[in-house]
């Protein structure tokens, strides 16, 4: 369902992408990865349109391979103005 939510087109087609291409690259280097998607809202979202779609504060990707101890954690906010460098949203995985 993460790719249903509302999220800004400037961190969809930007910023989130840069971290899709990651995960696929990791992918290739150790031949199987496992990618989580997390939605994060507030504790009352905003909401938009007739169905009153609640609109996330902010999105996790994590990465993981078991196999060759390799964990990679991000964050992007669901807002404009956030720097465009993937290494700028890695965050520390064991606060997940």
């Amino acid at each position: 369902m993460a790719n249903i939510v509302p999220q800004i087109a400037e961190v969809n087609r930007k910023k989130w992408n840069k971290a899709k291409t990651h995960a696929r690259k990791m992918a290739k280097k150790y031949n199987e990865i496992v990618v989580i998607n997390v939605i994060v809202f507030n504790k009352e979202p905003q909401r938009v349109g007739k169905d009153n779609v609640a609109i996330p504060k902010g999105f996790y990707k994590i990465l993981y391979n078991t196999h060759s101890n390799y964990k990679e954690c991000f964050y992007y906010k669901n807002s404009l103005n956030q720097s465009k460098t993937l290494n700028s949203h890695i965050v520390n995985c064991n606060i997940l």
